[in-house]
């Protein structure tokens, strides 16, 4: 056996062994060993059949295999790259999210907004609380602190942003502040 085959047979071990993976990296990485796989085999037969019986099967095979690839690998660019772009997590995710929120603190009166978008195969997610006004600052602090830990422990989190606010975001935040002597 030549070392190709002995590389298909263990790109083949692998495709085998990450069957039942769920994480998006392992997927990728089975994809890319499948089509690797499907390649050289295709690529060998093709040249074999080429030198043995007529000689423009072997560039029709190279045809072949490259519209097959490029085909194959269309879907996952386009997958990765609605991920890149910043895509809403699934409503479970943010189901999940909204539970944790809830359970943290008693002192959360209220989530105003729970936000999470892909940016890769993980999630960042924000979230505003909101908090009593009277409470102080340091304890507004380490809710919001414990609350983004805990957030970021999840296996679907890449990072979490915690916003403690004492006005629900349905007030416009532009009456926050009055802008009188703006030049005119």
């Amino acid at each position: 056996m030549k070392i190709s085959n002995y590389a298909n047979l263990a790109l083949l071990g692998l495709k085998v062994s990450f069957v039942d993976m769920k994480h998006q990296v392992d997927y990728n990485g089975t994809q890319d060993h499948y089509c690797d796989v499907v390649t050289n085999v295709l690529g060998l037969a093709a040249a074999i059949l080429g030198d043995k019986f007529y000689r423009w099967i072997d560039p029709a095979g190279a045809i072949v295999l490259a519209i097959y690839t490029i085909i194959n690998w269309s879907g996952t660019v386009w997958e990765n790259a609605i991920s890149l772009v910043g895509q809403s997590a699934p409503p479970e995710m943010l189901q999940k999210l909204t539970y944790h929120v809830i359970r943290h603190h008693p002192q959360i009166k209220r989530i105003d907004t729970v936000r999470a978008y892909a940016l890769g195969v993980l999630y960042f997610v924000e979230v505003d609380i909101e908090l009593p006004e009277d409470l102080p600052l340091k304890e507004a602090h380490a809710i919001g602190e414990t609350l983004q830990i805990r957030i970021e422990e999840l296996a679907e989190v890449e990072r979490a942003f915690v916003h403690p606010v004492k006005l629900p975001r349905s007030q416009p935040w532009t009456n926050l502040f009055l802008w009188t002597n703006l030049p005119g």
